[in-house]
């Protein structure tokens, strides 16, 4: 389980993940998650895999973009746009990976909370189907 809370922003966020089953056999767990405090914003993120390869596509995407929105500056005209970016970008990372993508891939969902130092938070979110 990860969590965190952002003073500046006033929000808290959290994320677990179970395994789920299949006429009552367990399967693998292919969720990667992380939530990610800077200065004054907050971003959670969710991968979930699936197919043969789930939780390692899931991992690739996790790796990816929580290195690149750790340099994600606060305050930018379009930060949802940017998440789309991110997720397109992390969608090609996977698929030039060792990762074998022919039969699995991922869905992941982000979202980013800024405080601003001068009006309303800000909240962008992006999601993307089958990475």
């Amino acid at each position: 389980a990860e969590t965190a809370q952002a003073a500046s922003t006033g929000v808290t966020f959290a994320a677990a993940s179970n395994a789920g089953s299949r006429a009552g056999q367990s399967k693998e767990n292919q969720d990667a998650c992380f939530v990610l405090q800077q200065d004054a914003a907050v971003t959670g993120c969710v991968a979930d895999g699936h197919g043969a390869q789930g939780a390692a596509a899931s991992s690739e995407i996790q790796k990816f973009l929580q290195t690149q929105l750790q340099s994600m500056p606060t305050g930018q005209r379009s930060p949802g746009r940017t998440l789309q970016e991110l997720l397109l970008l992390a969608d090609a990372t996977v698929l030039a990976s060792s990762v074998d993508m022919r039969l699995a891939g991922a869905t992941c969902a982000v979202v980013r909370i800024e405080a601003a130092a001068t009006g309303p938070r800000r909240i962008a979110v992006a999601h993307v189907g089958d990475c």
